[in-house]
């Protein structure tokens, strides 16, 4: 399966949000463009990419806090019990987000699940990876170790 062929298809789903989709708040501090942003923070493909990597397919609240928990405890950057940027995220997912991104206790729940399975891994920095539509699905997912 290669990545641009699955990508474009998950694309072009009625449930699928783009780039003009995505509140501004949220680019704010999940755009790595952004002055704000966060660790582990990635432009919209590499985010795409990273969904179809972890089989998280859903634009549902849950999906997207997993993706994004998993890309910054994955961050080089990070130390899991000292990092003020988890706990600010998470603040400000919880209390600031807009309607339809502000994180409920399931968002909660999968946004620190993702945080620590990211952080397990030995391979570091998948928001800083450089994906290709040619790349092999199935490979990245044997090299960022998920089943």
């Amino acid at each position: 399966m290669k990545l641009g062929q699955i990508l474009n298809q998950w694309r072009n789903t009625d449930a699928y949000k783009g780039q003009g989709d995505i509140h501004w708040l949220v680019w704010l501090v999940e755009n790595p463009e952004s002055p704000l942003s966060f660790v582990g923070a990635a432009d919209l493909y590499t985010h795409d990419c990273i969904h179809l990597i972890l089989n998280k397919l859903g634009m549902d609240l849950n999906s997207e806090a997993y993706v994004i928990g998993f890309t910054m405890g994955n961050s080089a950057k990070v130390d899991r019990d000292r990092n003020w940027q988890y706990k600010l995220f998470l603040w400000i997912a919880w209390n600031i987000y807009p309607e339809g991104y502000r994180f409920d206790t399931h968002a909660k729940h999968a946004f620190v699940e993702g945080w620590d399975q990211g952080f397990k891994k030995p391979k570091r920095n998948i928001a800083g990876c450089r994906f290709t539509y040619s790349d092999d699905l199935n490979n990245l997912r044997t090299l960022w170790m998920i089943k």
